[in-house]
C-alpha cells in the first residue's frame, strides 16, 4: 500500500496531480475534505491525522511552511491509529475514531485572520490541544426471539449526513465461534 495521497484536478487535464506525503503519513485509512473549504484535507493515518492546506498554484504541498516555526500537535491518551474521520458541516469540529476502540472523539478548530510576514491577510486554523470523547459505542448485546444480537464495538467507518444532523457508523465484523 502506498502512503502517498494524490489530488487530481478535473477539467484541467494538462495539470499533473498534486502529491501529498509526510514522514508521519503511514497506512492511510481515511480522508475527508473540510466543508466549504476546497483546499483543506484531513488524512487519517496509522498514528496521526494530518491536516493538509493545498496550494492551488503549485504541484507539491508541504504540511508546514518552511519559513515559519511550527510543531506538530499531539493528543495524549489515544491508542491505535486513526481509522476514520469526518468534518462537522460548520468546519469547527473534526470527529475521528481510532483502531480497535469503540469511541468517537472530537477536536475543535478555530479560524482566525492574521497578517503574514509580508503584510497580507491569511486565514489560519488552529486545533484544540485535547480531544473530547463524544460517543462511547461499546458493544452491547440484546436477545430478540431466538437470536442474540451484538451491536457496537470497534468502528470501521463513519459518514456525516449532508445536513450535519446524522452520523452513520459502521463497525468491524464481530466473529463469534461456537
Amino acid at each position: 500500500m502506498s502512503d502517498h495521497v494524490r489530488i487530481y484536478s478535473f477539467g484541467n487535464t494538462s495539470r499533473s496531480p498534486i502529491t501529498l506525503k509526510h514522514p508521519r503519513q503511514k497506512s492511510v485509512t481515511h480522508m475527508t475534505w473540510k466543508p466549504f473549504d476546497t483546499m483543506l484535507l484531513a488524512v487519517a493515518c496509522a498514528d496521526a491525522i494530518l491536516i493538509w492546506r493545498l496550494n492551488p498554484k503549485t504541484f507539491t504541498n508541504r504540511v508546514y511552511d518552511r519559513n515559519t516555526n511550527w510543531s506538530e500537535e499531539r493528543w495524549s491518551g489515544l491508542h491505535g491509529g486513526c481509522i476514520s474521520a469526518v468534518w462537522s458541516n460548520d468546519s469547527t469540529y473534526l470527529l475521528f475514531a481510532n483502531r480497535d476502540q469503540p469511541c468517537i472523539y472530537s477536536v475543535r478548530f478555530a479560524t482566525r485572520i492574521e497578517l503574514s510576514q509580508d503584510g497580507n491577510q491569511i486565514l489560519r486554523s488552529y486545533g484544540a490541544e485535547t480531544q473530547i470523547e463524544v460517543y462511547n459505542l461499546c458493544e452491547v448485546s440484546y436477545a430478540n426471539d431466538d437470536e442474540t444480537r451484538h451491536i457496537g464495538g470497534s468502528i470501521h467507518n463513519m459518514q456525516l449526513s449532508p445536513d450535519g444532523k446524522r452520523l452513520a457508523v459502521s463497525f468491524k465484523s464481530l466473529f463469534r465461534f461456537i
